[in-house]
């Protein structure tokens, strides 16, 4: 009996131990991937501001990169602009600590928000991520539902049902914590200044004081 019993022990150790190196490497490629598509979205974000691209050299580069990399799957048009929409609206808090050469010098950009929530960010896909950018507003509505997605392990499908829901308007906050997940302070203050002027949600009619007290505490 104890031999059965020790038995089922080892096999529910090593089915935990399996699933644990599965997870943490199925972070660690989704961090790369994440990364992969900010760095492309900056390059067009770049070339968009500096030559004017358009939707036609968009097309262009999808094909010649499909011609280099023949199988090569991600990386269509419409993608290349989902990657360029990801890289414009978390640029500013260098989420992804991408580092690049500037005078034949490796320069690092440091972080602006805590450990823990870029830790979070990097957990949800590139499509989950890019479906609260299309489908939220406010940087406040886009860290809650950031957090549900890691906290539980939502779907795309379960995201969806969450935004068309309104969960965030019927349980989140408005930005009283941004102190402790936006560590700068400027780019804190921004954050909170783009929030205040950008239009309110109907169900939202007035505005609580917590944002007031975010603010005082800049």
């Amino acid at each position: 009996m104890n031999e059965l019993t020790n038995y089922s022990e080892i096999i529910k150790n090593l089915k935990s131990t399996i699933l644990s190196s599965r997870y943490r490497a199925a972070i660690l490629v989704n961090q790369e991937l994440l990364t992969l598509y900010f760095s492309v979205g900056k390059l067009i974000s770049d070339k968009t501001k500096q030559e004017k691209w358009g939707t036609k050299v968009l097309e262009r580069l999808s094909e010649e990169l499909q011609n280099e990399l023949p199988g090569l799957k991600g990386f269509g048009a419409t993608n290349l602009k989902y990657m360029k929409i990801f890289h414009d609206a978390w640029s500013e808090f260098d989420i992804l600590k991408i580092s690049y050469i500037s005078d034949n010098q490796k320069v690092i950009i440091r972080s602006s928000v805590t450990d823990e929530f870029r830790n979070t960010f990097l957990q949800v896909s590139f499509t989950h991520h890019y479906e609260i950018l299309i489908k939220t507003s406010t940087l406040e509505e886009r860290i809650f539902y950031i957090q549900k997605i890691a906290q539980n392990f939502w779907s795309v499908d379960t995201l969806k049902h969450h935004i068309k829901a309104n969960l965030y308007q019927k349980e989140g906050s408005l930005p009283n914590n941004f102190a402790q997940i936006i560590t700068d302070k400027d780019v804190r203050f921004k954050a909170l200044h783009n929030y205040l002027f950008s239009p309110l949600p109907k169900s939202i009619r007035t505005m609580p004081t917590a944002i007031f007290a975010a603010i005082a505490s800049l």
